[in-house]
């Protein structure tokens, strides 16, 4: 995280800049989807799970690009402009990622020695008919790896979701179930 930091607030720097040159907002979104949000996502899907300090410092961050782009002061709180302005918290950024990279193993599009593949089991009950094996995981910091998220966040996607055949597609639906669940 500390390397992103000062790159993504050289970022935010130039978003104000715009901001005071005239931009309009639409603009300013896509400069900041297409310059900050890469920055922030760089392996998201393995840090994000670490410890709350490191995806919170990455919630700053992004806070401050909104402030930046917004012209918001910097005491004012920016949480509920997430929803109007159609942008994912960085949490909801790292389910997405992490949600993406079980698809990935799933259609065995990541090699089998990388991650380990998604195993099945039928269920007994109806409401669910299908988990996934996951690692025994004592404590809660082995809950965090991947080993153990990819195939516990796998068995919460709905089955329609998950055997969508695009990747594009995936990301879309899982991307809508993500903001269906933020209302």
């Amino acid at each position: 995280m500390t390397s992103i930091t000062p790159k993504s607030y050289a970022v935010i720097a130039q978003l104000g800049r715009l901001r005071a040159a005239g931009f309009p907002l639409g603009g300013l979104l896509i400069a900041y989807k297409a310059l900050l949000v890469p920055l922030l996502t760089y392996c998201i899907s393995l840090w994000g799970g670490s410890y709350g300090n490191v995806i919170a410092a990455a919630q700053v961050l992004q806070n401050d690009a909104l402030r930046s782009i917004l012209g918001v002061e910097r005491y004012r709180s920016v949480s509920g402009e997430f929803g109007g302005l159609d942008i994912l918290r960085i949490d909801e950024l790292h389910r997405v990622a992490v949600r993406f990279l079980a698809y990935k193993i799933s259609k065995q599009m990541v090699n089998s020695e990388v991650l380990p593949p998604l195993i099945a089991r039928t269920m007994c009950s109806t409401r669910r008919q299908t988990m996934f094996e996951t690692p025994l995981a004592w404590l809660a910091y082995l809950r965090q790896s991947l080993f153990y998220k990819i195939p516990a966040t796998w068995s919460s996607i709905p089955r329609d979701t998950r055997s969508l055949p695009s990747g594009k597609r995936f990301l879309e639906e899982f991307v809508k179930l993500v903001r269906k669940a933020r209302v």
